[in-house]
C-alpha cells in the first residue's frame, strides 16, 4: 500500500491508497460506499492486481483517514469534483493506459453523477456495484424536515 493525499479544491485532504503491479494494462479508481472506507476494498484491489490493474481507492471527505465532518458532504458537486481532483492524481501517474471508475453503493450513485458530467471523456468505462439511486421508500415528510434542519445545524456546528 502506498497512502497518497489529494487536495479537494475547499482544501480538505483525501486519503488515497494505491496497489499497483509491472506493466499494468489498465488502471482502476474506486469509490467506496457511504460509512465506508477504502480498506474495506483491499481485497478486491487485490483481486485487480492479479488482473495486471493498478488500482487506486480514496476516502471521501468525512470518511476513513480522509478529513472533513464525518459522514457529511457539503452537496453532491462538493464529492464530484473531490473524485476529479483524484482522478487528476492518477492520470498525472498513468497518461497511456485505460481509465476506469470504479463505485459501490453511494459511491455507484457518484460514479454514475461523475460519467453524466464528465467533459473529458478520459475514462474507459466505469462499473457501478449495488448503486444507491433512490430511496427503497418515501420517508415522512416530518423526517424530511427534520433531517434538513438538524443538516443546518451541525454544519454551522
Amino acid at each position: 500500500m502506498e497512502p497518497l493525499k489529494v487536495s479537494t479544491r475547499d482544501g480538505i485532504n483525501l486519503y488515497v491508497e494505491s496497489m499497483t503491479v509491472h506493466q499494468p494494462i489498465g488502471v482502476v479508481c474506486i469509490i467506496h460506499g457511504f460509512g465506508e472506507h477504502i480498506g474495506r476494498y483491499r481485497h478486491v484491489m487485490q483481486s485487480l492486481n492479479d488482473s495486471k490493474f493498478n488500482v487506486y481507492g480514496v476516502d471521501l471527505r468525512g470518511h476513513g483517514k480522509s478529513g472533513g465532518l464525518k459522514g457529511h458532504a457539503p452537496d453532491l458537486m462538493s464529492l464530484i469534483n473531490d473524485i476529479e481532483e483524484f482522478l487528476k492524481i492518477v492520470r498525472a501517474e498513468h497518461l497511456y493506459l485505460p481509465l476506469f471508475l470504479f463505485g459501490h453503493s453511494m459511491g455507484g450513485n457518484l460514479v454514475l453523477n461523475y460519467v453524466i458530467r464528465d467533459k473529458s471523456k478520459e475514462l474507459s468505462g466505469f462499473i457501478v456495484s449495488a448503486p444507491w439511486i433512490k430511496l427503497a421508500f418515501t420517508p415522512p415528510r416530518w423526517k424530511e424536515q427534520l433531517g434538513k434542519l438538524m443538516a443546518r445545524h451541525w454544519a454551522k456546528n
